[in-house]
Parts: structure tokens; sequence; C-alpha cells
């Protein structure tokens, strides 16, 4: 039976692209190369470089743990659709202030 192939949905490929940010982030913080991160986690180099640049919809997630392992916690940024959905709502996550109520506009 041949491999087939399915192309992840745009959500997938954005969540990919985020995760990879995060991933060559924590790596840059904490002056490793993809060689020496590759070395301590156990995944080989060119894994590093595709979960980095958001290119492995098909990686095992064993990998990903293993370089969470040795990098500790990552900082994933939201989606592009929340922060359009936040914009919208008036949230700004990042002053923890609630958004304005708007009550009145719902009342029948």
């Amino acid at each position: 039976m041949p491999y087939l192939f399915r192309r992840p949905n745009p959500h997938t490929i954005e969540a990919l692209e985020r995760i990879g940010v995060a991933v060559r982030h924590a790596r840059r913080t904490q002056y490793l190369s993809q060689r020496v991160l590759g070395r301590l986690a156990g995944v080989d180099q060119g894994s590093i470089s595709r979960i980095e640049n958001g290119l492995a919809p098909g990686m095992r997630l064993e990998y990903l743990a293993r370089i969470v392992a040795v990098l500790g916690p990552l900082t994933v940024g939201p989606s592009l659709e929340s922060q359009r959905l936040d914009a919208l709502l008036g949230i700004n996550r990042e002053s923890n202030d609630e958004p304005e109520r708007r009550d009145e506009e719902l009342e029948p």
C-alpha cells in the first residue's frame, strides 16, 4: 500500500509554525546550536530544523517531548485568528485587562 501524504489544514500549519518559533526562541535563548540540541535530545539536527521551520507535520510527538525535556517549557504565542478575535472583543492579553462590557448592546 503506497504512502499517502495529506496536507495539513491551515490551522495545523499555523500551529506548527508557532511551535517552531517557540523551539527556536528557547534554543537560542540557551545559546544552543541545532546540532548540540539534537545531541542532547537524541534527535537529529535535520529534525530540529524541520520543527523550527514548521515543516514537520508527521514528526513523532516523542521527538518534541525530548526537545522540551532539554529546553524546558515552551511559550507558544496565540494564533493570528485568536489575535483578531481578541481585537474584535477588545481584549489585551498582555495587560490582563478585562474587555469592556457591552451588556446594553445585547439586550433586545
